[in-house]
């Protein structure tokens, strides 16, 4: 398995849900930060003297993600609108369970089912199978 694609299923999830954030991302760390302090809003610094969102880009992130309508921004604060919250939750949710299955996948022994063999390695198997019937 790739990590250059992204499944089809997750993004018509984050279609759905208008959430426009890959894991791992700037973005996703600070929406993630705000989403679980949505009872506070934060200035840039703060966002960044809390998450590894390093503080030259934390405010160019906040106005994207502000931008995708994730987060509000009132003067120099930004934060998690309480509505979004529960949306915000389910898609993270998603995307740990994502991530779990795919390192489930990346990290599972070989297996010997001839259904689960890419087909060349399928063919040799066979080849190999007939030739020894054959002996």
């Amino acid at each position: 398995m790739t990590d250059a694609g992204i499944p089809v299923e997750e993004l018509q999830r984050r279609e759905r849900a208008e959430v426009s954030v890959t894991p791992g991302t700037n973005k996703d760390e600070a929406l993630r930060f705000l989403a679980a302090h949505c009872d506070s809003a934060f200035r840039p610094r703060e966002v960044a003297a809390e998450t590894d969102v390093p503080a030259t880009s934390v405010g160019k992130v906040l106005q994207r993600l502000e931008s995708d309508g994730l987060v509000t921004n009132v003067g120099e604060h930004y934060f998690v609108d309480q509505q979004r919250v529960d949306e915000l939750t389910t898609v993270f949710e998603d995307l740990r369970n994502l991530d779990r299955m795919h390192e489930a996948v990346e990290t599972a022994p070989p297996s010997t089912d001839t259904d689960q063999i890419a087909p060349d390695e399928a063919v040799d198997e066979l080849v190999e199978q007939v030739t020894e019937e054959t002996k």
